[in-house]
């Protein structure tokens, strides 16, 4: 049998849920265990993990889910602030499980994403099989690298503008009037990291970190993680050339991670 080439977007179906009056669009592919897995800030699902390869190892024995957060790619975009807390956010995630039948999922996240797939620990313990936080600091948040820029705290206006000066230019879209008026209220709710560490630890579930080497989060939680008896991948690099050029990598040992911890 030929091996399915996952990053061909024909061999994913384009679904769209509605939650709280909002559209969640998803790409869902495969049968198997459920992983839904949540991108980072200003970016969509296929950029972050079916453009990149992250997906490459998953093709066999699960079925894989990509949504769009709200206020990115074709979901919806309103610019409520009450619409885009840690609540709702990891909400939608599950709203994602339940419309394919699922009553338990893996949730991946990195970054944004990750700070949501935390979300659900915190507050949907029963709904998850087992949670992998990438690029996440879950004590601090982005307030322990805000220092590193001069800042206090990184606001949404502050990552456009660090995106302007640091990221690829592909991570750094023009963005219409409408994406602007719904991705601040997005980027800024996830400065609220409040019961995300004591959620995760209190999981009785699986749980990884995906971190960063040179990332000012890698040490802290390490030992966070190390603590509570939680498995720890280092991969070389600082947020985004981690995820970027490190993608496939990562991708092939959080695949084997959750495929040893279903057949366990």
């Amino acid at each position: 049998m030929d091996k399915v080439n996952i990053r061909d977007i024909e061999n994913w179906q384009s679904r769209t849920l509605t939650r709280r009056s909002q559209d969640i669009h998803y790409l869902v592919r495969g049968e198997g265990p459920l992983i839904i897995l949540a991108h980072g800030g200003l970016g969509t699902g296929q950029m972050q993990w079916i453009d990149t390869g992250f997906l490459d190892t998953f093709a066999d024995g699960f079925q894989l889910a990509v949504p769009d957060s709200l206020g990115h790619g074709q979901s919806g975009k309103p610019s409520d602030p009450a619409l885009y807390t840690m609540k709702e956010r990891a909400a939608d995630l599950v709203a994602v499980a339940d419309d394919l039948g699922a009553s338990q999922a893996w949730y991946v996240g990195y970054s944004m994403g990750g700070w949501t797939v935390a979300g659900v620990a915190k507050y949907f313990p029963d709904r998850c099989a087992g949670v992998v936080v990438g690029g996440w600091d879950v004590e601090q948040g982005m307030y322990r690298s805000a220092p590193d820029f001069g800042l206090d705290e990184v606001t949404f206006d502050d990552l456009i503008r660090l995106a302007k000066e640091y990221a690829p230019p592909e991570l750094t879209p023009n963005l219409s009037p409408e994406e602007e008026a719904a991705l601040r209220p997005a980027i800024n709710a996830i400065n609220n990291v409040d019961g995300q560490a004591d959620g995760l630890a209190s999981l009785d579930k699986p749980v990884m970190f995906w971190l960063g080497q040179q990332d000012a989060y890698h040490d802290p939680m390490a030992e966070y993680a190390k603590r509570h008896e939680m498995v720890v991948l280092s991969t070389p690099g600082t947020h985004d050339g981690t995820c970027l050029l490190h993608s496939t990598t990562a991708g092939a040992a959080i695949s084997g991670y959750i495929h040893h911890m279903k057949t366990d």
